[in-house]
């Protein structure tokens, strides 16, 4: 119910009003006088709860609280730009806000409702005694200061003044009428006005809805005030006027009160159009992220889209959030500029709230938007354009109508979820999507379902990723994958631990050995990885950290890879799901015993091989194995075809998994074509509904019989679809990387006899569920080390696997999340008996949610 509550338009619609929506032009005779409108990265000048710009104790009930803006004053402002909010009410009250040298107006900019935030922006004209503020019952005051205006041609402030009140004229607004209002010519309100501010409440409402402001005559996508019902909300906003008159509509019958707060002829700087929609999170048509994950932040192109000119200097947006299942706070800023400690709109429980932000762009014409709860769930956020500062800056134009992008959480520990309170400052950003040429030379196409269905996740690489020193990935974004590499060597008599050919890497310009995690890179779009298996048996395994879910459907999972194996003595892709984020969760080697390799606790997968079922060239399902309770035995399953082989040069096969709980099919294409047919099918028991794929580069001594001991894979445009779950947080202890005295060999493992490793950058993004320490190993008895985090107990693990050593594990050994802790950690391993560890990592489980 709630997300039918916002206003709710098609792209089409959203396209054509771009270009129409707008009343007044931008000039483009002469360039806007620079000092009309100042904007500033918001700062807080008032925080009752802290002593900030008043005494530390909540407001007296008709008292005046005062606030000064000297440097708005020297400046000449007329006008002041605020947002104000109210914590820890009692009970149903308000707050006013106006200048201190006027007489106190009957208006209020704020409605409070008891155990909520409640915030409103604010446009007060400013006096040189300052702006006073009054409530009607105790609660603490928020005030963030956001900029200044200077003379009548942007916006002149008045002191508020009542236009409209349907309570008492007994004439509420219907459902679906448009009803006209005179706003030029009121008290305050030049004759001759364009546009105004105004200051909208709505009363207690039987039902959820929305209420939009416009020119009447011009047709709008967005939504102005969004309530629930019962409740009393104001919002501001600054509304272009059509004669002098604006229109209202709503999609519920409401009370409505209008206030005015300022007003302008449109030839200055600030111009306003019809409210048209920037951002919608609930609408996967225009926004493929989902929901905003708590900690994170959203970056959003508003230059130069939807009515707002790629020259603007600011924009005016209104920012509304639903769904929000417990308390929080939004800010919005200039991505150019530090996270200020201010915030624009504080959602709660079941909150559909809506604010006004004025705020300045950055120089690539975005906005950014972090978002902050308090119980760590993700929620909706839309905004709106409802006008822009005019400017002459010169930016490229956006390359598509929706070119936002989300940045994954911060590093660092959650910050002050107090509604109006602290924050988080941002970490690094995730590049927008785009087309860059592939294997075939052509252009990117993206995560491609033979079938429409919800992306869950998708990764098209189309830049490479800078990781910490410490991390295994490569070129691979470290946030979303894991990386650990099983092989080629173990023989911990004569010092082989985990030695690893460095290979060449064919698709990237390598000229020489790479050196791990240099193996694994991204250029042109495409991921390109390799290994020199040195004769003996080797896996690279690559994880998304997002679990992939299947509970009641059917579930699928793309990919395209270069799948041209010569066979099991040679190298080939593989699919592997496992219930747990465990390094490396292979199977079996085609053709060997059970437990010959890795064993995840549950899992699935299966090899791509050139078989005798095959003629030379082509491709199909070799080996499918399941894993319960870290058992692995083959799978019985039917061989339909075969496809051409890809090619690292040319073109990829692209491949398509379907998982029920009893069924699995592989349907695949030949290489360059579009026509997926069915390669392999299997009836099977599932061991679990939920799990991380693994996408897996397995080398069996492939110089023996055929020519691929070195070898590089081509891999494109990962996905799944199914509900978009948390992501797990895995940090990456580092790799030993020592000399094995050969030059083109480093050993990755350690002796686990008695090993201490730090584990840098851990960050609580959300709270997590679990903490494992995940490692493989190899042992030469049925042996698991034992495991300590940060000095504290050790943690043993009986063996789980059937009994024998001499071959690689993978296991997560369980630890308190008490011990685990934000920034570095040390993390020990020990045994008595023979065995070598790698590829460790502290991992949070459904740390956070996914971007």
């Amino acid at each position: 119910m709630v997300r039918e509550s916002v206003a709710w338009r098609s792209v089409a619609i959203l396209t054509v009003l771009a270009a129409s929506a707008i009343l007044v032009p931008m000039a483009q005779a002469t360039p806007p006088r620079p000092q009309d409108v100042t904007l500033r990265p918001p700062l807080r000048v008032l925080d009752t709860r802290t002593g900030v710009g008043a005494p530390a104790r909540q407001l007296i009930p008709g008292a005046r609280t005062v606030v000064t803006f000297p440097d708005a004053n020297a400046a000449g402002a007329t006008s002041v730009v605020l947002n104000v909010t109210a914590v820890n009410a009692v009970a149903d009250g308000w707050v006013k806000a106006w200048p201190c040298d006027d007489a106190e107006p009957a208006a209020s900019a704020l409605n409070t409702t008891p155990g909520r935030a409640s915030a409103n922006a604010a446009i007060v004209k400013l006096s040189p005694s300052g702006v006073c503020f009054t409530s009607s019952i105790p609660l603490d005051l928020i005030a963030d200061f956001s900029g200044w205006l200077t003379g009548n041609d942007d916006l002149a402030g008045s002191s508020p003044a009542r236009v409209l009140d349907t309570r008492l004229s007994g004439n509420p607004l219907r459902a679906e009428e448009v009803r006209s209002l005179r706003i030029a010519g009121t008290p305050g309100i030049d004759p001759s006005a364009t546009g105004a501010a105004l200051n909208l409440t709505v009363e207690r409402s039987a039902l959820d809805g929305y209420v939009v402001a416009y020119p009447c005559g011009q047709p709008s996508n967005g939504s102005t005030v969004n309530f629930l019902h019962g409740e009393t909300v104001a919002n501001l906003t600054v509304v272009a006027l059509s004669a002098g008159n604006v229109c209202m509509r709503s999609n519920v019958d409401v009370q409505i009160i209008v206030d005015t707060y300022g007003w302008t002829r449109g030839e200055g700087r600030l111009m306003t159009q019809s409210p048209n929609r920037l951002l919608d999170t609930r609408d996967r048509n225009t926004w493929s992220y989902g929901a905003t994950p708590s900690h994170s932040t959203v970056h959003l192109r508003v230059a130069g889209r939807s009515g707002i000119p790629n020259t603007a200097d600011s924009a005016i947006l209104t920012v509304t959030v639903a769904d929000s299942t417990a308390d929080g706070f939004v800010t919005v800023w200039p991505c150019d500029q530090p996270q200020p400690l201010a915030s624009t709109i504080n959602p709660f429980n079941g909150a559909l709230r809506s604010n006004l932000a004025l705020v300045k762009l950055a120089p690539d014409g975005t906005v950014c938007l972090y978002f902050q709860s308090a119980n760590l769930t993700p929620t909706d956020l839309v905004v709106d354009g409802v006008g822009w500062i005019s400017g002459v800056v010169q930016r490229p134009e956006p390359s598509s109508p929706g070119s936002v992008v989300t940045e994954p959480p911060p590093d660092g520990s959650p910050g002050n979820t107090v509604p109006g309170g602290g924050t988080t400052p941002p970490g690094g950003t995730t590049p927008p999507g785009g087309t860059a040429p592939g294997p075939s030379g052509g252009e990117d196409s993206g995560c491609q379902f033979s079938a429409s269905v919800a992306v869950a996740f998708c990764d098209s690489f189309d830049s490479a990723a800078a990781n910490p020193s410490n991390s295994r990935s490569g070129a691979l974004n470290g946030a979303n994958w894991t990386v650990s590499r099983t092989g080629t060597q173990v023989n911990i008599p004569q010092g082989e631990l985990n030695d690893w050919t460095r290979p060449m890497v064919a698709g990237c310009g390598s000229t020489s050995p790479a050196t791990p995690p240099d193996d694994v890179r991204v250029c042109n779009g495409v991921l390109y990885e390799a290994i020199d298996d040195g004769g003996g048996q080797s896996t690279l395994a690559m994880s998304p950290n997002q679990p992939f879910d299947i509970a009641g459907r059917t579930g699928t999972v793309v990919f395209d890879v270069s799948s041209d194996s010569q066979g099991t003595h040679a190298a080939w892709p593989e699919f592997r799901w496992s219930d747990q984020p465990v390094p490396s969760p292979q199977g079996v080697l085609p053709g060997s015993l059970p437990g010959h390799a890795e064993n995840p606790r549950n899992g699935f997968g299966f090899s791509l091989l050139g078989t005798n079922l095959c003629s030379a060239g082509r491709t199909t399902v070799g080996a499918m194995t399941i894993t319960r309770n870290y058992a692995t035995e083959s799978v019985p399953f039917t061989t339909v075809d075969c496809v051409v082989n890809g090619s690292v040069s040319a073109a990829l096969n692209h491949f398509e998994v379907r998982i029920n709980a009893s069924h699995v099919e592989v349907w695949a294409t030949d290489a360059g074509s579009a026509a997926a047919r069915e390669i392999a099918f299997a009836d099977v028991v599932m061991p679990m509904t939920r799990g991380l794929i693994s996408l897996d580069d397995v080398h069996f001594d492939a110089g023996k019989y055929n020519t691929q001991r070195q070898h590089t894979f081509a891999w494109d445009n990962v996905g799944f679809d199914g509900p978009k779950l948390y992501r797990n947080m895995a940090f990456d202890a580092p790799d030993s990387r020592t000399s094995t005295g050969n030059p083109n060999v480093l050993a990755l493992g350690y002796s686990a006899t008695s090993l201490a490793l730090s584990v840098p950058g851990v960050s609580w993004l959300q709270q997590p569920t679990q903490a494992l320490i995940t490692f493989t190993w190899y042992p030469y008895d049925s042996v698991v080390p034992s495991v300590r985090v940060n000095g504290g107990p050790w943690h043993d693990t009986a063996w789980p696997f059937e009994p024998g050593g001499y071959s690689w594990r993978t296991l997560g050994v369980n630890v308190p999340l008490s011990e685990v802790h934000a920034g570095s950690n040390t993390i020990e391993l020990k045994s008595g008996a023979l065995a070598v560890v790698s590829n460790i990592d502290v991992v949070l489980v459904a740390a956070s949610p996914v971007p």
